[in-house]
């Protein structure tokens, strides 16, 4: 079987990114044969890197870049010849129009990696800052004020969200990691029978060490840890506050990421005589997080808009530390209260100011969650299980697609 694994990006950043470069070289290790599609980026390598056949297109977003990448997209798949194209991110610089071309010419599975891609304002969240239990559509200008735009792009901007939204759901398969993002997906309109509920695994970086080596850190410097982007939907000011209420005890927090709250950041922690308390490490690679999760006491996610799925969670747990986070879009289900960690309401400081003292004070709460988050990481997201579901979804679809045949898919609609 021949795979066309197609994304955006080709590099390590973000847990999406590092699960379908993990997913590529286990679906070779399976006797699989994998090439690879990216748009241009001089600084994404990592295919190259990895020693993956990849091909390079240009961003085609809209409708005339699309057509004129379409050529160059149909030359790739006839050269190739994949039983299947498998998309994975190509919500922001891949044209709808390249996703019906390809769904024309081959059998096409798409896995949905992110949630914020169906919403106009890229949060999931209301003016109130509660998330939306909305589906996305021409409502929604006006319920979250989007309607000041321009006519004109409040009107491409409608049509071409629909558009997207029409060619996804014309694909043969359409793959979820989490509960929360079918439930979304079938709020949106998406066809149950094309759903199919297949849950991330940990793509384990080969760097680190083996996790039966992962022992509890018994210093006495408590390491409270934050990993992700510095923006106000990852909670990162909301967890700053909580780190204000517990000035009483002694701790050091570390902050890994980079974001566009950097400078409020940096004031927030001069205002609050935290800055010798918290280190902003800024950007790192998967590979050198290592030490940083061994160091640590805690492992915080205080996002405020719906995770897909969460995988600095599932990273902690392998490496047996405790976590605590907002119940926020797809974290409660690998997250279970007073089990691993603590799941509390999203957005109540005094509540995640309160677990992270908690933790920091019973060191034998701390090693108990840790060892039932490695146990949960091993039984319940093990790469060999979701290969295995993941291979079993390639041929339905490949069967499903013989059944019916090329000729009845055509291009401009359904039959």
């Amino acid at each position: 079987m021949k795979i066309l694994q197609f994304h955006e990006k080709a590099s390590f950043f973000g847990g999406g990114e590092a699960y379908f470069f993990d997913l590529c070289r286990a679906l070779i290790r399976k006797g699989i044969n994998i090439v690879c599609m990216h748009v241009s980026n001089s600084h994404y390598l990592e295919t190259v890197n990895l020693g993956l056949k990849a091909y390079f297109i240009p961003a085609c977003f809209g409708l005339r870049r699309g057509a004129r990448t379409a050529t160059r997209v149909i030359d790739i798949i006839k050269k190739e010849n994949p039983d299947i194209v498998h998309f994975h991110g190509i919500y922001y610089k891949v044209s709808p129009l390249i996703v019906r071309i390809v769904n024309h010419i081959k059998p096409t599975i798409i896995t949905i990696h992110e949630i914020l891609n169906f919403c106009f304002k890229n949060s999931k969240l209301l003016p109130s800052n509660e998330i939306c239990p909305f589906f996305a559509g021409w409502h929604c200008f006006h319920r979250c004020n989007l309607s000041e735009r321009s006519k004109i792009n409040y009107l491409k901007l409608l049509i071409f969200h629909y558009w997207k939204q029409f060619e996804y759901k014309r694909l043969d398969k359409i793959i979820v990691p989490s509960r929360y993002i079918y439930e979304e997906l079938l709020r949106n309109k998406f066809p149950c029978h094309k759903l199919e509920l297949l849950p991330h695994y940990l793509p384990i970086c080969h760097q680190w060490t083996r996790s039966e080596n992962n022992t509890f850190n018994d210093n006495d410097e408590k390491i409270i840890l934050y990993i992700g982007r510095l923006t106000r939907g990852k909670g990162i000011l909301v967890f700053l506050k909580a780190l204000s209420l517990i000035t009483d005890l002694p701790w050091k927090a570390i902050i890994i990421g980079d974001g566009e709250e950097m400078t409020q950041i940096k004031y927030y922690l001069s205002k609050k005589n935290l800055a010798r308390r918290v280190l902003l490490i800024g950007q790192l690679l998967r590979k050198n997080l290592q030490n940083y999760y061994k160091k640590s006491t805690v492992v915080v996610m205080p996002s405020l808009f719906p995770e897909t799925f969460g995988f600095v969670g599932l990273e902690a747990m392998y490496f047996k530390r405790p976590v605590v986070a907002f119940n926020a879009g797809g974290i409660s289900e690998w997250l279970i209260h007073e089990k691993n960690g603590f799941l509390i309401e999203r957005g109540n400081i005094r509540m995640l100011a309160y677990y992270i003292r908690l933790l920091l004070e019973n060191k034998e709460i701390c090693q108990r969650f840790g060892k039932e988050g490695y146990r949960i990481v091993r039984e319940r997201f093990s790469r060999e299980r979701h290969i295995e579901k993941l291979l079993n979804i390639y041929e339905d679809v490949l069967n499903a697609r013989q059944k019916t045949g090329h000729k009845e898919r055509h291009f401009f609609g359904w039959k």
